[in-house]
C-alpha cells in the first residue's frame, strides 16, 4: 500500500517528500522480505518479490525524478529495468534521460519500453500487483517527440542482448548490474 501511495504521488507530482518516505519503507521492506526467501522453502508468493522489487524500485526512482535528483532516480530505475523490461519503467527511465539532457539515450530507452510493451507482447502481473500503465501510444508519442522511429529489429535485437548479458554475469556470480548493457 505505501508503495500505491507513494506512486500516486509521484504521479501527481504533489507532497514528495512524504512520497519518497513512503517509497523508501516499501522498498526495504521488500528487499527484506526477499532477502529472507530460502530455497529450501519456497513458497509460490516467493516468486512475486522479484516483480514487486522491480515495480518498489520504479516508484522511488520516479519520486527521485520528480524531486530532480537525477542521480538516484537512473540507478532506481536502471536496476527495476533491469528485473522487469516494464514499459512504465522503461518510460521513466527514458524521461530521466531526458531531464539529464540525454536525448539520444532517452529516445533508445522508450524504444525498447516500447517494444517490450504488453500491448505487443503478453506480461502478466502478480496477483495483488498495482496495474501502474503507459500504454504504447504514450510511448509512441515520446518517440515521435524525440525524432525517432518505432519499429525496428535493432530494438529486439538489443532487449534479448541484454537479457543473455545479465543471464550470463548472474551465471558466472556477477550481479547484473555490473553486466555492460
Amino acid at each position: 500500500m505505501l508503495n500505491e501511495i507513494s506512486y500516486s504521488l509521484a504521479e501527481r507530482n504533489t507532497d514528495l517528500d512524504k512520497a519518497k518516505e513512503y517509497a523508501e519503507k516499501a522498498v526495504r521492506a521488500e528487499e527484506e522480505a526477499s532477502a529472507s526467501v530460502q530455497l529450501s522453502g519456497l513458497q509460490t508468493s516467493d516468486l512475486y518479490h522479484t516483480p514487486r522489487l522491480a515495480m518498489f524500485w520504479d516508484t522511488l526512482g520516479w519520486v527521485y525524478s520528480r524531486l530532480n535528483d537525477l542521480v538516484p532516480a537512473e540507478a532506481y530505475l536502471k536496476a527495476a529495468w533491469a528485473l522487469n523490461e516494464s514499459p512504465v519503467i522503461g518510460g521513466h527511465l527514458g524521461h530521466v534521460y531526458e531531464q539529464q539532457g540525454k536525448k539520444g539515450t532517452a529516445l533508445h530507452a522508450y524504444q525498447l519500453a516500447y517494444t517490450a510493451s504488453p500491448s505487443r507482447t503478453v506480461s502478466p502481473l502478480p496477483t495483488g500487483a498495482p496495474a501502474f500503465t503507459k500504454d504504447a501510444s504514450d510511448l509512441e508519442k515520446d518517440i515521435r517527440r524525440l525524432g525517432g522511429k518505432l519499429e525496428s529489429p535493432d530494438f529486439r535485437d538489443d532487449l534479448n542482448h541484454a537479457r543473455n548479458s545479465r543471464f550470463l554475469a548472474s551465471s558466472a556470480g556477477r550481479h547484473p548490474q555490473n553486466s555492460s548493457c
